[in-house]
């Protein structure tokens, strides 16, 4: 993805933890704010509509965001991969690996028969870490996490809570307190990405 890509070796994991703890900070805003809209008589198309509100920011910004140190080193454009690497924290050593990979891709012609090649050769050296991923996420969605998030008015309300809409938030903010926890352990040698996945798809 663009944030495993732009992202430091050493810095990878918490990284990519980061979007988790900024979507359970936005999930955190949309159950404070939505309790308070449905208990005061806003419509909930008038809340959905809100809701566009961040993706509309979001657009705005993508300009801003620096390019994939990666794609500009497959693409030859080293003078803006040096500056890039510079703004990112990149290691010379890890800058020096994409570079070589950008060459050994340049050696090849852009056929369907080495894309066919290289898709082979991928499957070969990651086919066993893509199902593993795939089984953890199948793991994570399969444990009903979403769908408890989705029903959780109703669960609070057959749970003999007086006001369910009062308690969303809270529902957020132990969303929000475990991303940040993840985020802090994850590139730690103690616990590490791998222990951190473990545990979240079980």
């Amino acid at each position: 993805t663009y944030l495993a890509e732009i992202a430091t070796k050493t810095s990878r994991g918490r990284f990519v933890v980061m979007n988790e703890v900024a979507v359970c900070a936005g999930c955190l805003f949309a159950f404070w704010f939505g309790s308070i809209a449905v208990s005061s008589g806003v419509e909930w198309r008038v809340v959905l509509a809100w809701g566009g509100i961040p993706a509309v920011v979001q657009l705005a910004m993508l300009p801003l965001a620096p390019e994939s140190p990666r794609w500009l080193a497959l693409h030859g454009r080293g003078r803006q991969l040096q500056v890039v690497a510079a703004k990112l924290g990149i290691h010379p050593e890890e800058l020096r690996e994409l570079e070589k990979e950008a060459i050994a891709r340049g050696q090849h012609q852009a056929t369907w028969g080495h894309a066919m090649q290289a898709q082979r050769e991928a499957w070969q050296k990651h086919g066993k870490a893509f199902w593993i991923a795939l089984g953890f996420s199948a793991c994570s969605s399969g444990s009903s996490i979403y769908a408890m998030q989705a029903y959780a008015v109703d669960i609070f309300a057959e749970g003999g809570v007086g006001d369910p809409y009062a308690v969303l938030p809270y529902l957020g903010v132990c969303k929000l307190l475990g991303a940040v926890l993840a985020m802090s352990v994850s590139d730690m040698m103690v616990v590490g990405r791998r222990r951190l996945s473990m545990a979240g798809a079980t």
